[in-house]
């Protein structure tokens, strides 16, 4: 069964230099943003974009400071391995 249902869309095209290609805002139907002109419609978007914008740069900042992390960690680890198995190996032939 299909129901019908109109809910008001905002779209808003990113631009070039944007990290969003395009974005969609649903309106909720009992709001204060009905009366609003378009402007501040788009004002309000902005903000919302600009908000989340920053968090997302954050978490990609830190995903790859861990994996320098453990890139360091697992290297520094191997070549120990790598330097321990020698001394052990010339200690042993004399």
């Amino acid at each position: 069964m299909i129901r019908a249902c109109q809910k008001k869309i905002l779209f808003v095209a990113g631009a070039e230099h944007s990290a969003f290609e395009t974005a969609y805002f649903v309106l909720r139907e009992n709001s204060e943003s009905l009366c609003l002109g378009g402007d501040d419609i788009i004002k309000e978007a902005d903000r919302i974009i600009n908000e989340r914008l920053p968090a997302v740069k954050k978490k990609k900042q830190r995903l790859e400071k861990i994996k320098k992390v453990l890139l360091f960690t697992t290297s520094a680890l191997s070549g120990a391995l790598v330097g321990g198995g020698t001394v052990a190996i010339i200690s042993f032939l004399f």
